[in-house]
């Protein structure tokens, strides 16, 4: 209910003469449009306070500590294992050269030929 859309009773007189506004009914529309407005605003701030505190807990320094540490550790776990692999790869790679180089030593060609194709 608006401020213009106090309700006004009319009692009419036992007389028949013009009717009487009900004042005590206009003072309470006008405490019910208080109150409301009233309510209203309180609701508004305190919907106001809560984006504020999920604002600023968003942005706490401790917060973000966090999740950059936490982040730091995921990134050198997957770096890491992402390491080991190579790294496995290289020395898979060097142990098979190895094997060639010694398959292929010595003087004769056909027993060299022999050894490579075993290691096929």
């Amino acid at each position: 209910m608006t401020k213009g859309e106090l309700r006004m009773e009319t009692e009419p007189k036992s007389d028949g003469a013009s009717p009487q506004v009900n004042l005590d009914q206009a003072k309470l529309d006008l405490d019910r449009w208080k109150t409301e407005e009233d309510l209203n605003l309180r609701r508004e701030e305190l919907e106001f306070k809560r984006k504020e505190t999920l604002r600023a807990i968003w942005s706490s320094p401790l917060l973000l500590a966090i999740v950059g540490v936490f982040t730091t550790i995921i990134v050198s776990r997957v770096q890491n294992s992402s390491q080991a692999k190579a790294n496995l790869t290289l020395e898979r790679q060097r142990f098979e050269s190895s094997l060639i180089q010694k398959a292929i030593e010595g003087t004769d060609s056909g027993n060299a030929a022999e050894r490579l194709h075993f290691l096929h």
